[in-house]
């Protein structure tokens, strides 16, 4: 099994969290002019000018940002060989289930960002919850 170094590890992580962002914005972004509406992506939030008219579809473009990152993360996940990018996939890919399922729904029926933000909370307390027991269960991999 390859040995791999902890720094490693972490600096990949934080490439795939921040790339994640960018793919998580980008989404509801793409939703929202697929469903007609018209808005646009500054640092790391899609700004919504005009929302789709129907509330299911205003409920897609709130949840489209995390389904992608979801989608493109966990077929990434299923072509990729080493366990370390693995595992770094599924973490981010958890972090964006997590708030993509609590935070956004609640932030598009509540519209209060703080009770959004509880979702952003547990996603991440998921992510590194899941990094940190797949490093324990395969530490013969770190150096």
């Amino acid at each position: 099994m390859k040995k791999i170094k902890l720094v490693d590890l972490i600096l990949s992580l934080l490439i795939l969290y921040f790339a994640s962002m960018c793919i998580h914005e980008y989404g509801h972004y793409l939703m929202l002019v697929a469903l007609g509406g018209i808005g646009y992506i500054k640092g790391f939030t899609c700004y919504f000018t005009v929302l789709p008219t129907l509330y299911f579809a205003k409920m897609l473009v709130y949840v489209a940002g995390g389904l992608l990152v979801v989608m493109l993360y966990l077929l990434w996940n299923r072509i990729e060989e080493d366990l370390e990018d693995k595992i770094i996939l599924v973490s981010v890919a958890l972090l964006h289930l997590v708030y993509g399922v609590i935070s956004e729904p609640l932030l598009f029926v509540f519209g209060n960002r703080i009770i959004g933000e509880v979702g952003s909370i547990l996603g991440h307390l998921t992510m590194i919850t899941y990094f940190m027991y797949m490093l324990y269960k395969n530490r013969g991999i770190l150096q």
